[in-house]
């Protein structure tokens, strides 16, 4: 009698084995819940065969699907999941021939684009002339050598393009530079696929497809000279293109004068993809989970400017910056070891003055008397929120930030206690503003344009108890000593003391908000949208130096503005 579990002639196991670890628990109840059995091991076989087919036939058409059935890890050696946003990048890359992708690191760019894109290209049209172009010769010849490994041992691909086979042609190349596949036309002597580095040299007379990746590092564009010679060397390369040649830039933000910045004013489409989103969203939350993100923008981390750049996508010239890294490194060095502030209380604490019930009759009743300006333990002290207002809660509006400083009276040195930023609608700024009075009892900055004026006179009359004082903008905006650009010239003297808390592990974090604001001053432009965080920081500056001299003697002078 024939052994029920044992291989019939064809090899298939079996209808009647069961196997009830065919699949994980999850996927299994999905499959009941579907009424089919997941221990009928003919059955599963039969599906699973089904849906490789038509994950192989879908592949021939969808450069997504192709990747995701081709392509494998190289830790794990496992098939790669497929990203949104990677869904998004071959979108580009199907709708325009000319692009440049600025993506943060560690964001599957070669995998992608210079890997997996370059074989569904080839699958589709094997007559195609593709050149990889990397940073150096080197790091190009890797990837091509990575094509013809898959191009040789993958059975995946050949299931999906069985004819993306090594050339039988003893006299056209198959070496680490250059690779040529099998092609119908006859004559044609160009490889298929060649590495070249920056500034090397193109094989061949023509080119239909470029792939640059990752050309860009710090000594090509931290000065004009190799800025220049770059563009110069691609313009160059791009003309043995052919007639409807397609040129695909990917990489990294470096300097906004560099070559693909420039290539996106020259009309090539230009789209960034950072670690967080625009609208606040992980772009790839199963390699850049938060916690990591989080260190990574920390002090001891990437530090505001390399995060901003490697993950944000964000290009800076720090030679024609107006608030320069190390003047904020030198304030950030300043606060190491202070807390970050949920309350006046917290700043009692930490300058030794013992327990404070902020919330005592006593406490807010000398608030109040005092228009908030505080005499910590007998010295005079300054404690102010500059507000910027938004009204709007559509996503693309500003927020609205309150960003709340303590004014030193003997150094003058303005401490950032607490920012405060959200989409708030008219009602909940009201609230937040009573709340951040009720936490720090401080004397408010708030613009009084428009709707800003408005938010204002509401606050006034709802309740009188808390200080608001009008602050109009204008020409003053731009003032070198009066205007935004007056926060820089106290940063370069060291006059703001950015705090970072040291963690359990020994390692210094810094709030978000903290975080947020450095990135807006490291990227602002007079000729661009002020970022809301720098703007109420603006404002609390202004009225620490109209309302508070910080002479050392401790004294207090209001006047109206």
């Amino acid at each position: 009698m024939s052994d029920p579990n044992a291989n019939n002639a064809r090899g298939t196991p079996a209808a009647t084995a069961a196997r009830p670890d065919l699949f994980p628990p999850d996927q299994a109840a999905k499959l009941r819940a579907l009424g089919l059995d997941p221990t009928d091991v003919r059955t599963m076989q039969r599906l699973q065969m089904r849906a490789k087919m038509l994950r192989r036939e879908k592949a021939k058409t969808d450069p997504n699907a192709f990747c995701q059935y081709v392509l494998r890890d190289e830790r794990t050696g496992k098939p790669i999941a497929q990203a949104p946003m990677h869904e998004e990048w071959h979108a580009l890359l199907t709708k325009h021939d000319r692009l440049c992708l600025w993506s943060h690191v560690e964001g599957g760019k070669t995998n992608q684009v210079a890997l997996g894109r370059v074989l569904y290209e080839l699958g589709l049209n094997p007559s195609l002339r593709i050149a990889v172009i990397s940073n150096t010769s080197s790091l190009a010849e890797k990837m091509v050598r990575q094509l013809g490994q898959y191009i040789q041992k993958s059975d995946e691909l050949h299931e999906v393009f069985p004819h993306l086979v090594p050339t039988t042609d003893p006299s056209l190349p198959w070496k680490s530079r250059a690779l040529t596949i099998e092609r119908k036309t006859m004559g044609a002597k160009d490889p298929s696929i060649q590495a070249c580095g920056v500034h090397g040299n193109i094989i061949g007379s023509r080119v239909d497809l470029f792939v640059f990746d990752d050309i860009l590092d710090f000594e090509n564009t931290h000065t004009p000279v190799p800025r220049d010679d770059v563009y110069r060397w691609v313009k160059n390369v791009m003309g043995r293109g052919t007639g409807d040649y397609r040129a695909w830039f990917v990489g990294n933000a470096w300097h906004p004068d560099d070559a693909m910045h420039r290539l996106e004013k020259d009309g090539f489409v230009g789209k960034r993809f950072p670690v967080i989103s625009p609208e606040g969203a992980i772009t790839w939350p199963e390699v850049w989970p938060l916690h990591r993100i989080e260190r990574a923008r920390g002090p001891d981390g990437l530090g505001p400017v390399e995060f901003a750049r490697q993950l944000m996508c964000q290009a800076r010239d720090d030679t024609s910056a107006r608030f320069k890294r190390e003047w904020i490194d030198t304030c950030i060095a300043k606060g190491r070891g202070k807390p970050w502030c949920d309350s006046i209380g917290d700043l009692f604490a930490e300058e030794g003055f013992g327990e404070v019930d902020t919330t005592s009759p006593e406490f807010k009743e000398r608030a109040q008397a005092s228009e908030a300006i505080w005499r910590l333990s007998g010295k005079g002290g300054a404690v102010i929120t500059g507000v910027d207002l938004a009204v709007s809660r559509a996503d693309s509006a500003d927020l609205t930030v309150l960003f709340t400083i303590y004014v030193d009276p003997d150094t003058g040195d303005r401490r950032v206690l607490n920012i405060r930023s959200g989409k708030w609608t008219g009602p909940e700024i009201i609230n937040e503003i009573e709340r951040c009075y009720e936490d720090f009892g401080s004397l408010f900055i708030v613009e009084n344009n428009a709707a800003q004026d408005y938010i204002r006179q509401f606050l006034q009359h709802r309740n009188t108890t808390v200080p608001v004082v009008p602050f109009t903008t204008g020409r003053n905006k731009a003032h070198p000593e009066f205007g935004v650009e007056s926060l820089a010239t106290e940063m370069s003297g060291g006059k703001w003391i950015i705090p970072s808390n040291r963690g359990p592990d020994g390692k210094h974090t810094m709030h978000k908000e903290t975080l947020e604001w450095i990135s807006e001053l490291l990227y602002y432009d007079p000729k661009e949208h002020t970022g809301d965080r720098v703007m109420a920081s603006w404002f609390a500056r202004e009225g620490a130096r109209r309302f508070h001299g910080g002479t050392g003697d401790g004294g207090v002078g209001v006047r109206t503005f």
